[in-house]
């Protein structure tokens, strides 16, 4: 379970949650997928596959492995980006006259780092935008 709060509006099998703002967002890697109201309060997208109508309380659960996907691609994508431009630089310029080769290998892995960044969080941004098929909602008890 992610969060619980309270249905501010249905659209037909997506509901909008108002959830508090907690400690746990300030290091949340998922937080691209809320809408701040405002500091204390979030809308969450979700898949209302049990039929919950306005005002109502309900939990917010991850129905997929969203956290990890969203981790891999903010952390993953540009560790491989510098990962892979150190490597490119090593076999394109096995030798470098103007500077260490060292020194060329740490730019171009910085270079990587920001295209990989730039590839994540274009991805991430694609996920957002049907973030209703990784989280779902269930009733509270």
């Amino acid at each position: 379970m992610l969060d619980t709060g309270k249905v501010v509006k249905t659209e037909g099998e997506i509901a909008h949650i108002l959830v508090k703002t907690g400690d746990q967002c300030i290091s949340c890697g998922a937080k691209k997928l809320c809408s701040p109201m405002s500091i204390e309060e979030r809308i969450i997208i979700a898949g209302n596959s049990v039929g919950a109508s306005v005002n109502e309380t309900v939990h917010v659960e991850e129905t997929g492995s969203i956290t990890l996907i969203i981790g891999l691609l903010q952390y993953g994508l540009p560790l491989i980006g510098f990962i892979a431009g150190i490597l490119i630089c090593y076999w394109v310029f096995p030798e470098f006259n103007f500077l260490p080769i060292e020194i060329v290998q740490f730019i171009a892995g910085l270079i990587g780092v920001v295209i990989g960044g730039v590839f994540a969080r274009y991805k991430i941004e694609q996920i957002s935008k049907n973030v209703e098929k990784y989280l779902t909602i269930s009733k509270v008890n």
